[in-house]
């Protein structure tokens, strides 16, 4: 329905043409869920190249490029690296280039390319909302320890320490949030050899006593046998 309408509107020549450019943007998004790629890829292309699209059709055009071109096993790097390139002259920032950070650091993670990966998290860390900033320095400080830079790995993570624990401090703080912010500081605190133990049971302890703790904390703790010594 939406690709039949989005057509429709393209082919009035009665429409606005930045409308008509709006209604390729829906329709390549409809095309990525159908997970038919040709197609998005030509909608947000003729958007990425029109003359009428606005600048945040055009970004939202590049961020949608981006996540295919990521998605996709058949994508090489070196054309992923040319569409970086011609991304850098659009001057992207905010939501967009997070966006666009965050798929592609997500994509050298799953490719084992480390240096990408750190320099594609330092991006999207540039633009993360607040949230989102622990998870980021987590994923910075894996990468200096997987390039055996330890010393910095640490230095990460007891800054993420001292950022997180601000962050659970605020008043009215969301409940499934404090729960995902109490996962991250255990994290971060577990990358620290000299981590206080008490420390890392009080943030376990803190995350359970919520309801909206995940599953995902609590296999964590199995694992590490945490549970032996945290009265749940």
């Amino acid at each position: 329905m939406i690709i039949h309408t989005a057509q429709k509107a393209v082919q009035n020549p009665q429409l606005p043409t930045l409308y008509k450019e709006e209604a390729k943007l829906h329709m390549g998004k409809a095309f990525a869920e159908q997970e038919k790629w040709k197609d998005a890829l030509e909608c947000f292309e003729d958007i990425l190249e029109s003359p009428f699209s606005a600048f945040r059709q055009k970004a939202e055009a590049a961020v949608r490029k981006t996540l295919i071109l990521c998605a996709d096993p058949g994508t090489v790097d070196s054309e992923l690296e040319q569409w970086v390139q011609e991304m850098s002259f659009m001057r992207l920032s905010g939501k967009f280039q997070y966006e666009i950070s965050k798929a592609l650091c997500k994509r050298a993670a799953f490719q084992q390319q480390t240096e990408k990966e750190l320099l594609y998290a330092q991006i999207q860390l540039k633009y993360a909302p607040a949230e989102q900033v622990g998870e980021i320095r987590n994923r910075i400080a894996f990468c200096y320890r997987s390039q055996g830079h330890m010393e910095k790995s640490v230095d990460w993570s007891r800054e993420t320490v001292a950022f997180l624990r601000k962050q659970l401090a605020a008043d009215r703080l969301d409940e499934a949030l404090a729960v995902s912010l109490s996962e991250e500081l255990l994290t971060a605190l577990q990358m620290i050899p000299d981590a206080p133990e008490q420390e890392i049971i009080d943030t376990v302890k803190f995350a359970l006593d919520h309801g909206a703790c995940r599953s995902s904390v609590r296999e964590r703790l199995m694992n590490q046998n945490l549970e032996k010594r945290i009265p749940l």
